[in-house]
């Protein structure tokens, strides 16, 4: 089974509260022979003050009503897990994740509907589908849950319906 979180925090990564908890516990937990999981999140100030990462695949472009977005995917091997990082500084090179202080951001919203796109569009870029699953968590990275196919196809494997 092909596995990928899409996650705004991880654990030993960067973590704000619980939902850090999760984005390291689940991925470690099913992290087996049979399953391959992969962790998406922002590429925040924070972690790239503690890594500094190549990129995994070529310059991304994302097209988003009358935005063009140039993005790049950064890679991580974290518990022999890969996690793959969005990069696009505008968004996510900020002194917090959500805020600055205690006003939270305007552009939250634009902010993780882009990250939701650009996960889609990095799975295919980097030859990741077809998935079995696609775990979204909590608002930052659910805003593309609904119908994730209305960004990109990404294929079904043969065993299951498609929507």
């Amino acid at each position: 089974m092909n596995i990928v979180f899409a996650i705004s925090e991880v654990e030993e990564l960067v973590k704000t509260g619980g939902l850090a908890d999760v984005g390291k516990a689940l991925p470690l937990a099913l992290k087996s022979p049979e399953h391959t999981v992969s962790v998406f999140m922002p590429y925040y100030r924070a972690i790239a003050e503690q890594f500094s990462l190549s990129e995994a695949c070529s310059s991304q472009t994302l097209f988003a009503e009358s935005k063009v977005y140039h993005y790049a995917v950064r890679q991580l091997n974290w518990h022999g897990i890969d996690v793959y990082f969005i990069d696009y500084p505008e968004y996510f090179n900020r002194e917090g994740l959500y805020n600055s202080a205690y006003e939270a951001y305007n552009d939250n919203g634009e902010r993780f509907s882009f990250f939701c796109g650009a996960v889609l569009s990095a799975i295919q870029a980097l030859g990741m589908a077809p998935l079995s699953r696609v775990l979204a968590h909590e608002s930052p990275s659910a805003t593309g849950t609904p119908n994730p196919y209305s960004f990109i196809s990404i294929p079904a494997p043969k065993n299951r319906k498609s929507n």
